[in-house]
């Protein structure tokens, strides 16, 4: 009996941590993002709505050494229809939803600012 006590407490221990490890990647976080875009593309939804990627260039560091990657920050619905106003070297500022996954970031653009 003592053993299957031992053995339930690991497991239940075990899924918390693994739980709080996966709610800990998954989190996102608003903020506001000034830069500007390298270039934009425009793509269609299986639904057929149209959505705006704006690539931004980004400046990271991996063991002290410095690259630049492009990033996309995807604008659907109303910032998408805003989106389509922007070229290649324009400057914006807008309220973004960043979000990291295996080492890669993403935005999505909740809103220009004026």
């Amino acid at each position: 009996m003592r053993y299957a006590t031992r053995n339930t407490i690991r497991v239940i221990v075990l899924a918390l941590v693994f739980i709080c490890g996966v709610a800990f990647c998954a989190q996102a976080a608003d903020e506001i993002f000034s830069g500007k875009v390298e270039r934009i593309t425009a793509k269609t939804t299986k639904t057929g709505d149209t959505y705006q990627i704006v690539f931004i260039k980004e400046t990271k560091e991996l063991e002290g050494v410095s690259y630049t990657v492009d990033t996309p920050m995807y604008a659907f619905g109303s910032p998408g229809e805003s989106a389509k106003n922007l070229k290649p070297g324009d400057q914006f500022k807008a309220v973004v939803n960043k979000s990291e996954r295996g080492g890669n970031t993403r935005y999505s653009i909740l809103g220009f600012a004026k």
